[in-house]
């Protein structure tokens, strides 16, 4: 099976930014909270997705309760091109979970 120069070029994109992420998830802190000193709205995340890869759900929902909610997108947005979403309802569904991440950063930063 041959692989056509533009599959293959998205091929190697995600490879990379993958192996991007798995090193900045290993080796960096989150940047807003050196700048800050306090925890970003995505903190948690990752702390979340490995825990959700030893099977361990209850784990990943503690580390950050929208966890399943992004895992969700991020699968859309890999395998975007075999699903039929209306442009305007993907940004609708990308406000609407920014807006619940800063909402739920809000209160575990200043309510709880």
């Amino acid at each position: 099976m041959k692989i056509d120069k533009r599959r293959q070029s998205k091929i190697i994109f995600y490879l990379n930014l993958l192996l991007f992420s798995i090193l900045v998830a290993l080796f960096y802190r989150c940047p807003f909270r050196l700048i800050f000193g306090i925890d970003c709205p995505g903190c948690g995340m990752t702390r979340a997705f490995f825990a959700a890869l030893r099977l361990d759900f209850k784990a990943s929902l503690s580390y950050h309760p929208l966890f399943p909610i992004v895992a969700v997108e991020i699968l859309y947005l890999l395998f975007r091109n075999r699903f039929k979403i209306n442009g305007k309802a993907e940004i609708v569904i990308g406000v609407l979970t920014l807006l619940l991440l800063l909402i739920v950063w809000i209160i575990r930063q200043f309510l709880i």
